[in-house]
């Protein structure tokens, strides 16, 4: 009973890395994605937390899954106005864009993972993991071949349907219809090819990511323990570096214009990342309920834009047909997630300002609250009331613009001088209770 605990976190890595892989493989016909790869993708940058200590493909690896994270998180948002129904070319164009940027990025994940999972084989001598990793890497390029068609070509569908509606199609209007009805046959294709080899290769890559974890754990969690106790300043500029590039990322999600009738840059997406900001400084700095808040406006946010999506009226300038009752819940919908944003900010901002402080850096508390706060507050009436959008957008944009540029330029000073002073934010995790005296 002495390797409980060890035993526990293998079984967990191995749950992550294994599911993070199946999730990559479920077949996504044109924008329809069953499983989300941007779950798959965070279950495999935190599976492979503690491998990323036991060299540098392993690091490289895990820190190509937090691009892939960025990659499928812009590709969600892209394809948002697709599958709720929105259809123009330009919208199918930008889907295209973001459906080829992840193809890069999945390309770049896997010869990083298989590379690591080679190079830690072959110097541990682990024989099961390295006679998976080429049945694995052949089956699953295939994969990834076959996906990258099964997104592509009902995107060239949709686009060939949109130019064949366009007033001027002309003489191409015959080309078009014919090209159309091929479209039922090479559907049908494209989804048995894609449930045929994504099975293969999640089998596949079920049993590398088994073998891995069960081979190599006690040799990464070795390395991690003895990194770790040795580098905790190292670990501490991960834990902030981190918190504040979400930080950042979370100001442009509080964007939230619609694009097409439909939201674009999702305000829930920024409460995540709150919520995210709050875990990773939680051990640094107290961040008071900061969790418990951003977790709320996150689930309200959700809830409100479902509730949006099958009551409210889609068509602004459709107000007046919007009954009394459903203004009301969305107002109030809104004025909730607006609510806890606030408190969520204000305690993250606490804490940057303890860490700012340890620096000797100057952090805009009270600009970025209140540039937060009034775009919090025209948000909210401006999804409450989607008749007013129009003249909301710039006055958000502008607000927006300089809540950025205070945010990035005091999230630039917290990075680059936390490399020079750590020395100055050690004692945050050390003595928390001597900051209480200080204060």
């Amino acid at each position: 009973m002495k390797n409980t605990a060890a035993d526990k976190t293998a079984r967990r890595e191995r749950a992550m890395l294994c599911l993070g892989l199946v999730f990559f493989c479920n077949p996504v016909l044109g924008l329809v994605d069953v499983l989300p790869d941007v779950i798959g993708a965070l279950l495999v940058f935190f599976a492979l937390t503690r491998y990323a200590y036991t060299g540098e493909k392993f690091e490289n690896a895990r820190r190509v899954s937090l691009w892939l994270v960025v990659a499928e998180a812009v590709k969600l948002a892209a394809t948002v106005p697709v599958t709720s129904g929105g259809g123009s070319s330009d919208v199918l164009a930008a889907t295209s864009v973001s459906v080829t940027v992840e193809a890069v990025f999945f390309v770049l994940f896997f010869r990083a993972f298989f590379a690591a999972c080679d190079e830690i084989a072959a110097l541990r001598d682990l024989p099961r993991t390295f006679g998976r990793v080429s049945p694995a890497s052949f089956i699953t390029y295939i994969f990834l071949a076959v996906r990258f068609a099964a997104n592509m070509i009902p995107q060239l569908y949709a686009l060939a349907e949109v130019d064949l509606l366009h007033p001027e199609a002309g003489e191409k209007a015959d080309r078009l219809q014919d090209l159309l009805a091929t479209r039922p046959v090479i559907t049908a294709a494209l989804l048995a090819a894609a449930l045929i080899v994504g099975a293969v290769a999640a089998v596949r890559l079920w049993k590398l990511g088994s073998a891995l974890v069960s081979e190599a754990a006690p040799f990464a969690a070795g390395k991690y323990t003895e990194d770790y106790a040795s580098n905790p300043e190292k670990q501490l500029f991960k834990r902030i570096r981190y918190s504040v590039v979400l930080f950042c990322a979370a100001q442009v999600f509080t964007l939230d214009l619609p694009f097409d009738n439909k939201r674009v840059l999702p305000i829930a997406a920024a409460f995540v990342c709150f919520f995210i900001c709050a875990l990773l400084l939680k051990k640094a700095v107290p961040c008071g309920k900061a969790h418990i808040y951003s977790a709320s406006a996150a689930v309200l946010a959700a809830a409100f834009e479902l509730y949006r999506h099958f009551f409210a009226v889609p068509d602004p300038v459709a107000l007046y047909e919007t009954p009394l009752a459903v203004a009301a819940v969305c107002a109030a919908f809104a004025a909730a997630v607006s609510v806890a944003g606030m408190l969520a900010l204000k305690d993250l901002l606490g804490a940057y300002g303890v860490i700012a402080a340890r620096l000797s850096v100057r952090f805009p508390h009270a600009a970025v609250y209140t540039l937060w706060c009034l775009n919090a507050a025209v948000w909210a009436f401006q999804t409450a009331l989607p008749y007013f959008s129009t003249w909301l957008t710039l006055p958000r944009v502008l607000l927006i613009a300089a809540l950025c540029f205070f945010t990035f330029r005091a999230a630039g000073d917290i990075i680059y001088f936390s490399r020079e002073r750590l020395d100055f934010v050690i004692p945050i995790l050390s003595e928390p209770e001597h900051r209480g005296e200080e204060e």
